[in-house]
């Protein structure tokens, strides 16, 4: 609209006359679009909120955006910020949390009429799907064997063990162990554990599921802090198995599955053994993160270990062959076995060779060294290629619940020499005709045997 104006001037003159001048006053606002908007957003990651509408690039003078929000159990509208008007920008950006669950919302304001509900934003969180981890807390953390992975217990212990997921809210958490399939049920009383009657596979999931107090069996839930879509649950059995006689092997599991999915008993072991065999023929799957297992050996007695080899060792670093070392135990549960090296080349003292493998950086000595758990009572090092700094002693450490971690059985030292042969008929040869290495304790035992020799 124009309005002509009649003010009163000097002219250059200095005579006084009326001047009409030309004032536009503009009268458009930001219409009222109340648009509601999902937005799917990653937990920790900048998500950009924008503000901007047809009817608010047109106005003028730019309307000021005011962001608010209401969390999804809250009563009333949070205040977050006002961006100042003048300019055509009308996004917003936050690093969102899970604790931001809700609607954000944007309404715009110019000083003309009412301030106008421009957008209004609900959050979705998109989450991967997948059982990130089955851990046990064993007795002893030695009893873990993390590469298998595998736990030991002793009959009467408390077996305690958590599952951590991610997950998408349609999902379930489920578990099975010893042949029972229970999980978290809602109830009247929140929730609570049920066990599943696998008697009738025919029957109906639900009718089957049961709430159900088991002596000792405990399964709790924390996912307070992430509106239900990291959730870790962890099982407490107590004094399990503590009648049986003989020793046990198990296999405890936890997986997702879609309640949707599940019709009756037999539906949800069919899913059960989909995604086992998904996560072993195509681990990369998203199917075979949907399930994590766990083996459980539950022994009757306990029995200290004893600790066989290795062995002393010659070896060449031209002639390109490993160092292999056998470590042989036994013992109930079965040991946990490391190595220990005694360099020739320092006086640092021994260093803990299977601790500095777990590191994530390690010494340049150890990226050429690997340690192999083949069985419960034989655990193999090899070192390869070699170089002169391998040249020193190892021994062999084993632990189990009977010694504690404070009192290892030791093995015998194995001397490790590392020398080159002064013929290509691969034979060492006596001081004098060949390379060795600096090494008093061998060179004294070469010269004893030369002259065991000479005397006979």
């Amino acid at each position: 609209a124009v309005v002509q104006r009649r003010v009163r001037g000097k002219s250059a003159s200095g005579v006084v006359s009326n001047i009409v001048w030309n004032v536009f006053t503009v009268t458009e606002t930001p219409e009222e679009t109340n648009t509601d908007v999902p937005i799917d957003v990653t937990v920790n990651e900048i998500t950009t909120f924008d503000c901007t509408s047809s009817a608010s690039t047109d106005a003028f003078p730019y309307p000021m955006r005011i962001w608010s929000r209401l969390r999804e159990e809250a009563t009333k509208t949070e205040f977050i910020m006002a961006k100042a008007s003048g300019s055509p920008a009308f996004a917003y950006e936050q690093n969102i949390e899970y604790s931001d669950l809700g609607k954000f919302m944007c309404h715009q304001f110019n000083g003309i009429g009412d301030e106008k509900l421009v957008k209004e934003y609900s959050i979705i969180f998109v989450v991967k799907t997948a059982v990130e981890s089955l851990t046990p807390e064993p007795i002893h953390q030695f009893e873990y064997i993390t590469s298998v992975p595998e736990v030991y217990y002793v009959v009467g212990d408390t077996l305690k063990m958590s599952c951590n997921v991610t997950k998408e809210l349609e999902y379930d958490i489920w578990w099975q162990l010893d042949e029972e399939f229970f999980k978290l049920k809602k109830t009247n009383n929140g929730e609570e554990l049920a066990f599943l009657d696998t008697s009738d596979e025919d029957a109906a999931l639900e009718d089957k599921l049961e709430v159900k107090d088991k002596a000792g069996w405990s399964l709790k839930s924390d996912d307070s802090e992430t509106s239900g879509h990291e959730t870790n649950q962890t099982l407490v059995v107590e004094d399990y198995k503590q009648d049986v006689l003989n020793p046990v092997n198990l296999t405890a599991i936890c997986f997702l599955v879609k309640p949707e999915d599940l019709s009756t008993v037999a539906t949800l072991k069919t899913e059960l053994e989909r995604l086992n065999l998904t996560s072993r023929s195509d681990p990369d799957a998203d199917d075979a993160k949907k399930i994590k297992m766990l083996s459980v050996r539950l022994f009757t007695v306990i029995q200290k270990p004893f600790v066989k080899g290795p062995l002393n060792q010659i070896q060449s670093e031209k002639q390109n062959r490993p160092i292999v070392m056998n470590c042989r135990t036994n013992g109930l549960p079965p040991a946990y076995v490391y190595m220990m090296f005694n360099s020739n080349s320092t006086a640092d003292g021994p260093i803990n060779v299977t601790e500095e493998l777990e590191k994530e950086v390690k010494i340049a000595q150890f990226t050429r060294y690997k340690i192999e758990r083949k069985s419960d009572s034989l655990t193999v090092m090899t070192i390869y290629p070699l170089k002169q700094e391998d040249e020193g002693y190892f021994t062999c450490h084993a632990i189990n619940r009977v010694t504690g971690a404070e009192n290892p059985v030791l093995g015998p030292d194995a001397d490790v020499y590392i020398m080159e042969p002064c013929s290509e008929r691969d034979e060492f040869c006596f001081p004098n005709k060949c390379y060795l290495p600096n090494n008093h304790v061998f060179a004294v035992w070469i010269s004893t045997l030369i002259l065991i020799i000479s005397a006979d």
